[in-house]
């Protein structure tokens, strides 16, 4: 039996789903358990399984996931890095789904190394790896544009900053701080063109199909 902060009582077996959610942090040690007389090799009664299966699952809670919905994450795939975040866990299945910026998702088990690689790569101060992809527009004025795309090649921990380089260039760079929206902006900008590129070649390529 488990008594959570809301005095609710709720009866679990003793099986891995258990030991995994005591592991994960739940506040009630395994002595809590031998209070009510429970052993591991002491087989259910008719009045605890009923008891059991009656009662109703306790709701998702911070106390067994490890990470909070909306958590930013970072992955490098071939084609390059993608952000996204955490949308969805599910406490039967400690599953989390990965929703990513290019709407593709994948799943992950909350003890996953690559779950807590993916989540390390954004955490803060350094929240955009070394090679994100960003896209600024250098235009003086505003009905001209001057689209450039670069990618970040440092970080600089000291002020919080990262240093942009542009093209093939080493000497065309910038350094932005991330102590306002700067950085986010010229980063998402990437991504809208991306889709775009995607958008018109798939355009082009029905047309040339329907020729």
């Amino acid at each position: 039996k488990v008594t959570y902060e809301d005095q609710d009582i709720i009866e679990y077996e003793y099986n891995h789903e258990f030991i995994t959610m005591v592991q994960a942090g739940a506040e009630h040690p395994y002595q809590e358990i031998k209070k009510e007389g429970y052993h591991r090799d002491q087989p259910d009664d008719d009045t605890n399984a009923n008891t059991s299966s009656s009662q109703p699952a306790k709701p998702s809670t911070a106390q067994d996931q490890r990470f909070p919905l909306d958590t930013r994450v970072y992955k490098k795939f071939p084609d390059g890095w993608y952000e996204g975040k955490i949308s969805a866990y599910d406490s039967q299945t400690h599953l989390y789904t990965l929703l990513y910026k290019d709407d593709d998702t994948e799943q992950y088990h909350q003890d996953s190394m690559e779950l807590s690689e993916y989540v390390e790569n954004a955490a803060p101060p350094q929240r955009y790896p070394i090679g994100v992809t960003v896209y600024k527009n250098f235009g003086q004025d505003g009905d001209v544009d001057e689209w450039y795309r670069g990618a970040i090649t440092e970080y600089h921990s000291k002020d919080n900053s990262y240093t942009i380089m542009y093209g093939d260039d080493q000497d065309d760079t910038e350094i932005i701080s991330d102590n306002g929206k700067d950085i986010e902006t010229i980063v998402n900008a990437d991504y809208d063109i991306f889709e775009f590129e995607d958008a018109a070649k798939a355009e082009t390529e029905g047309k040339e199909d329907g020729e």
